[in-house]
């Protein structure tokens, strides 16, 4: 997922777009506007339906799914750390995901026994002044990057004994997941996100306000044939999952926003205008004391 600089992974190349976006957007920002961005991240993983904060450096690294009658399912006590470079989000993930349970399987020597959620927040706090006030409006933005543990099969992958309930967990989960995308692509009243911490995590990636990528990795083995027509039909039922984001923001919030782009769109015509009486009544030579105030 990180990638190396010779040949970067999709965080490597997500950080240095939002570094750039950043850097572009407050160039561009005019001199009676203050504009402020802050990018954080947090990373934690689902092992055997418990929450485990990879962020968090003490012993007890567990926290709990909580749920917000406004906002949803969230996680209380998760660690955000703020992110200042594209090399420093970089490193913060890497150490992160040292921290990531493995073990060691018939067929990987570091397979996965979690499922890692990382997700990318965006926050630009914009500052208008007007009339000696100042106007705040914030928009916030966040990314959920999901690598999903891969199903096993007891007897082809020989698990041991101490790796059984790892694999139980991870295929009950991924069984919940599946039946949540279907219930999304069929358009259905009731969706099951409590069935389990993986579905209600991504209960605001999939059926919320946003958009839904999914990459699936096939193995072109024969032995694998039956785990890549499982991946194949999650892809395509992910693919039929309609949703329509929209930026949720206060009624004050966006019309002070609609505003000042009109104030931006004003001033542009403004001084196409001024260049154009100058050049009709002065010609290319600029009279001495044009422009300036009495």
């Amino acid at each position: 997922m990180t990638g190396t600089e010779e040949n970067p992974g999709i965080l490597r190349r997500m950080f240095e777009q939002f570094f750039e976006h950043q850097k572009t957007d407050l160039e561009e920002t005019e001199d009676d506007v203050d504009k402020e961005c802050l990018t954080h991240v947090c990373v934690l993983e689902v092992y055997n339906e418990r929450i485990r904060d990879l962020l968090n450096k003490s012993v007890d690294k567990y926290v709990e799914v909580r749920e917000h009658p406004d906002h949803g399912f969230f996680v209380k006590g998760l660690t955000k750390k703020i992110v200042t470079n594209q090399e420093h989000g970089i490193n913060t993930l890497k150490a992160s995901l040292k921290e990531r349970t493995v073990a060691k399987t018939s067929r990987n020597d570091a397979s996965s026994r979690s499922h890692l959620i990382i997700t990318i927040s965006m926050e630009i706090s914009t500052s208008i002044k007007r009339d000696g006030k100042k106007d705040n409006v914030v928009l916030v933005s966040k990314m959920n990057l999901v690598d999903l543990a891969g199903s096993e099969c007891l007897s082809q992958d020989n698990i041991s004994q101490s790796l059984m309930k790892e694999t139980k967990n991870i295929n009950t989960s991924l069984t919940c997941l599946a039946s949540v995308i279907k219930k999304l692509a069929l358009t259905e009243t009731y969706i099951p996100y409590r069935d389990s911490k993986l579905t209600m995590l991504l209960r605001d990636s999939l059926g919320g306000n946003s958009k839904t990528l999914m990459m699936a990795t096939l193995s072109p083995c024969l032995v694998n044939l039956s785990e890549s027509i499982q991946t194949l039909r999650y892809a395509r039922r992910t693919k039929m999952i309609k949703n329509k984001p929209k930026i949720t923001e206060n009624p004050r919030d966006a019309l002070l926003k609609q505003l000042s782009q009109e104030v931006v769109i004003l001033k542009r015509q403004l001084a196409a205008q001024d260049a154009q009486l100058f050049s009709v009544f002065f010609g290319s030579k600029k009279p001495s004391g044009f422009g300036t105030l009495a």
